[in-house]
């Protein structure tokens, strides 16, 4: 008898701790498509991959670890410009890629060229001449050239 009264109350648990997770992932969830919203960087991906052409450039102005969503998204290479700080200090200055880290000279040759420069940063980022591709609710995505009709 005392194992009967048992298992039911492990059942009434169990019954009870699925409904609780059941109703804490829907939360979860929602809060997700909340931040998404505002962090992801997708938006900005599908118009990047959209206007791609071969010999583009890619550039994270600012912190990469607050913009990597777009080379996640498109699967592009992508440039750092003002990001030898931070989590890429080690490979900035001991890795073989220095040439991903451009310079202000660096940045100006990119962006005054005749190839098509994809620029995301924060909201304060400026640069004079640039087409605003996407203004989001954190950060920007310009261009050194206005896209084509379509």
């Amino acid at each position: 008898m005392t194992l009967a009264l048992r298992v039911k109350r492990l059942q009434l648990a169990f019954v009870l701790w699925v409904a609780g997770a059941a109703c804490f992932l829907a939360f979860a969830d929602d809060g997700m498509r909340l931040l998404a919203a505002d962090r992801s960087q997708s938006a900005l991906a599908r118009i990047v991959t959209a206007h791609w052409r071969p010999g583009a450039e890619l550039i994270v102005a600012g912190d990469y670890e607050d913009y990597c969503g777009i080379t996640y998204y498109t699967g592009l290479p992508t440039k750092m410009f003002r990001a030898a700080a931070g989590d890429l200090q080690f490979g900035y200055r001991k890795g073989d890629a220095r040439d991903l880290f451009l310079t202000p000279e660096d940045f100006d040759r990119e962006w005054a060229s005749a190839r098509r420069v994809f620029v995301v940063g924060d909201r304060s980022l400026k640069i004079p001449g640039a087409v605003v591709l996407l203004d989001g609710p954190r950060q920007v995505l310009l261009s050194n050239h206005p896209m084509p009709e379509k």
